[in-house]
């Protein structure tokens, strides 16, 4: 009887075993190969003649634009073989060639250190940025005399979308039923990336029309940033692409008028309020206008004062200092006067032509972003109040980690995905669950767990059936 017993033990572990294994092997075929990196947005170098003549060298190159000679060997193994426009490709780390294209490391900055998607072996440089930044208050020729030229849209990703990644957000909200108020020249509403989502607005500049016209652009710019949608001609788009948007034309930093132009705003329904014009939070009237307009419920944003007027945060309030592509302010800001960054250094953005593009640098080209993630976070969390949503915005940049504010950055760069809850692997910008997924990690993982449980079952299993008693009996003799 113990001799049949442990025969269909043995046999049914066999059979467990065969199982288990069968599974191992299924779900080995169903890893999916890990996803090679496409190369994409960079920061990259374009190799000069030094004065000398001769080309510059990679220990130069890393000595200026990164502060130590000794990154050289970063430089090397980012382009080590990779086509370059000529044909050639870098073999030895002491042979350059002008006019090569060298990928840099994202901390790399100085004098022709430039941001951009590189041509896989077209020999071509990428697409130069956009040019014909607006000026705020002055009006220069276009359509029909109104607006700055522009150039023609880039085919590129501009590198502030890039860097702020607001897809990641869109899992959540894309601005749908949020209405951002624009304090500025006015907002062009014929352009086709805003189109049927720019209201008639206000103008409070005296004549008591609609606002929904821009003859300067600087408002058609910014109202770009918050909500431009998606275009096929472009990858330029707004960071809350279905906002909704309010212009109330404004034309100084008269605190009168800024105070005016806030509670047209706010009584129109505005639950998000941005300024393209420096303000003087620290003025009175300025300052009641605020107050009351956090308290009907409309976060309202503006650029970082570099004059120092006030160095207060308060609730419902963000403060926005403009960041280059170190993350670090552009502008020099007296301490404690930022509550937040976001790009402001050759920023595109929409013009009065349909068929071109600006771009500015400043804090004012900043402003819009964090007003973008705000109509976001108001968008996807419609029960916050505006000192909530701003404090969101707030803890969740630069990367959530800080317990208090920075005297020179404040919080640090303004993070969409962030804002609105998505977690995000920082080493790729992906949401973590997708790209774990998306890899094939998650399948290797559950690979890796299968063949942990069948082996740790048959040892179990097979380790008693090696330990039972010799066959016969002591009663048999033969």
């Amino acid at each position: 009887m113990t001799r049949l017993l442990a025969e269909r033990v043995r046999r049914w572990c066999l059979a467990s075993l065969v199982v288990g294994l069968f599974a191992v092997v299924a779900a080995g075929a169903g890893v999916p190969a890990l996803a090679e990196p496409a190369e994409g947005y960079v920061k990259y170098y374009a190799v000069r003649p030094a004065a000398s003549g001769k080309t510059e060298t990679l220990s130069a190159i890393s000595l200026r634009l990164l502060g130590d000679a000794a990154r050289s060997a970063e430089i090397f193994d980012l382009n080590a073989g990779r086509k370059q426009p000529d044909g050639g490709a870098l073999k030895d780390p002491n042979a350059l060639t002008a006019g090569w294209l060298l990928v840099l490391p994202w901390d790399a900055v100085g004098d022709g250190v430039q941001v951009g998607l590189l041509p896989a072996g077209s020999g071509t440089a990428p697409s130069p940025a956009p040019t014909g930044s607006p000026a705020p208050g002055s009006a220069a020729g276009g359509d029909e005399g109104c607006g700055p030229p522009g150039s023609g849209p880039t085919a590129n990703l501009p590198w502030a979308q890039l860097r702020l990644a607001p897809d990641r957000a869109w899992t959540k909200g894309k601005g749908e039923g949020v209405t951002v108020a624009v304090l500025d020249s006015g907002v062009e509403a014929d352009v086709p990336a805003l189109a049927g989502r720019v209201l008639p607005g206000n103008d409070v500049t005296g004549t008591g029309g609609r606002a929904d016209t821009d003859c300067v652009g600087h408002g058609t710019a910014m109202a770009g940033i918050v909500a431009a949608g998606v275009r096929s001609d472009t990858r330029f788009v707004g960071m809350a692409p279905e906002a909704r948007i309010l212009p109330v034309r404004i034309n100084s930093d008269d605190p009168a008028q800024l105070a005016a132009a806030l509670e047209a705003a706010t009584t129109a329904g505005a639950s998000v309020v941005m300024f393209g014009v420096s303000v003087n939070i620290g003025d009175a009237k300025v300052s009641a206008a605020i107050d009351a307009a956090v308290a009907r419920g409309t976060v309202v944003v503006v650029p970082a004062d570099r004059n120092g007027r006030t160095r207060s945060g308060r609730e419902g309030l963000l403060r926005v200092g403009a960041a280059g592509t170190d993350d670090l302010p552009a502008e020099k800001y007296p301490a404690g006067s930022v509550d937040v960054l976001a790009p402001g250094v050759n920023v595109a953005s929409l013009s009065v032509n349909p068929a071109a593009q600006v771009t500015g640098t400043g804090a004012d080209f900043a402003v819009p972003f964090v007003a973008g993630v705000a109509a976001l976070v108001r968008s996807v969390f419609p029960q916050l109040s505006a000192a909530q949503a701003a404090d969101t915005v707030r803890r969740t940049s630069g990367g959530g980690g800080r317990s208090a504010p920075d005297s020179a950055i404040g919080w640090g760069m303004v993070d969409p995905g962030a804002a609105v809850g998505v977690t995000v692997r920082r080493d790729t910008g992906s949401t973590h669950s997708q790209q774990v997924w998306k890899n094939g990690q998650g399948a290797a993982l559950l690979f890796g767990l299968v063949i942990v449980a069948t082996l740790a079952f048959a040892l179990r299993c097979w380790g008693p059936l090696r330990r039972r008693p010799r066959t016969g009996h002591r009663g048999d003799a033969g």
